[in-house]
């Protein structure tokens, strides 16, 4: 027997790593048979299980995956029936069998599409239980149901005679009522109670009594017209509720991201709170976007020994001046930038080179300036060679001068 377990992987990943199927992938998949965790197997992901050595009847098939990243998700688990592979197969039904209330030394064998008689059942409830044999002698799984068998009443009732009620639960004190009547509660304290109502048909058949809750509240003699007040509270914490005079006044910058309660309630003109209204709502992380704050150079490959200087400015810029432990010749410069959250851009390297005058310069490779004439960075022409250290542009190469 072979069983594809491809779906029920997918759903796994799905429960688990919503938030990230576009960024993962399943890399192999885990399963074991009822409940032996030891016999583990792991396959690759899509791969079929092979259940040949599994005895004919019900087992349990427990799966995990794992992501390309080595995270596994919780274990899933479900049942199935490995069955027979009976040869030739049945092809119709022999015999049909009942029996009633768990009697199953009574039962009874009928043809298909009979009408079982329930005369000599009493009036209550009861249990059917059914089973049937194929061609091949093989009985199914017993199937059970219940079912109530009402009484007969001869002539059917057709009216309503009487409607009775009681309040409190108390039963001597009933009273009768015609049918729409307004029941009176000013006898009543201000609070809850209960209301119990029963009918009586033309045949003096009661039916069952039937109670509701309800509340009763006080009647000011003047109706309350304005809201005069309003709090809050998050989280159940009634100690740290605020007033306000508008409900879109709420502050949360204090609250954790997550999952919050928020309870409010208002105060009318006659000095009477509302009930309190609770709800769920979820405050989601705002992320600060990072910020380069430093930059990470070494030279000639020399990875070991990286100077980490800040960028300072709105132009973010940074001072090198180590080149004077440098030997005159070609050397080469690579560089990253860093960001308040500790991540490290891609390394840019570049050549230059430290000649014997006291000149360094590094060709970009972009700028096309061949006369003698010197510039700073920003392009300015000097009018002389500089002689502050510092660097400059000259014949068209970057040129560092200390």
């Amino acid at each position: 027997m072979i069983v594809r377990i491809r779906y029920l992987s997918v759903v796994a990943v799905l429960a688990i790593y919503s938030s990230a199927l576009a960024q993962k992938t399943v890399d192999r998949q885990e399963y074991w048979i009822d409940g032996d965790v030891a016999s583990r197997t792991t396959i690759a992901a899509g791969e079929q299980i092979d259940l040949t050595e599994q005895n004919v009847g019900p087992h349990t098939l427990t799966i995990r995956i794992c992501d390309s990243e080595g995270v596994w998700s919780a274990p899933i688990t479900r049942y199935f029936v490995k069955a027979s592979n009976a040869s030739p197969s049945a092809t119709s039904i022999a015999q049909c069998e009942y029996w009633l209330d768990g009697k199953v030394d009574e039962r009874q064998t009928v043809s298909d599409g009979a009408i079982i008689s329930m005369d000599d059942l009493l009036v209550g409830p009861h249990t059917i239980t059914v089973r049937i044999k194929d061609n091949l002698d093989v009985w199914s799984a017993p199937i059970t149901r219940y079912f109530v068998k009402a009484s007969v009443a001869s002539p059917s009732a057709t009216s309503i005679a009487q409607c009775e009620y009681w309040l409190d639960g108390k039963f001597d004190e009933r009273q009768t009522v015609s049918d729409g009547a307004i029941i009176p509660m000013d006898d009543l304290l201000v609070g809850p109670h209960t209301i119990t109502v029963r009918i009586k048909d033309n045949l003096d058949v009661w039916s069952a009594p039937i109670t509701r809750y309800f509340i009763k509240g006080s009647s000011p003699s003047t109706p309350a017209t304005s809201i005069v007040q309003c709090e809050y509270w998050f989280d159940g914490n009634t100690a740290e509720r605020r007033n306000v005079n508008d409900f879109g006044e709420l502050v949360l910058e204090n609250l954790d991201s997550g999952i919050h309660t928020i309870t409010v309630r208002s105060k009318d003109d006659l000095n009477v709170w509302s009930s309190p209204v609770t709800r769920y709502f979820v405050i989601t992380a705002q992320k600060i976007p990072a910020e380069i704050t430093r930059c990470i150079y070494w030279f000639d490959d020399d990875a070991e020994h990286a100077y980490s200087v800040p960028l300072s400015g709105s132009e973010g810029m940074a001072e090198i001046s180590v080149f004077a432990l440098l030997e005159v010749g070609e050397h080469t410069i690579t560089w990253a930038v860093v960001d308040s959250e500790g991540r490290m851009s891609n390394t840019m390297t570049e050549t230059f080179y430290i000649i014997v005058d006291g000149i360094k310069t590094i060709d970009n490779g972009q700028l096309a300036i061949d006369d003698e004439s010197w510039y700073t960075l920003s392009g300015v022409k000097l009018n002389t060679r500089p002689t502050e250290i510092g660097i400059y542009i000259w014949k068209g190469k970057k040129v560092i001068v200390k």
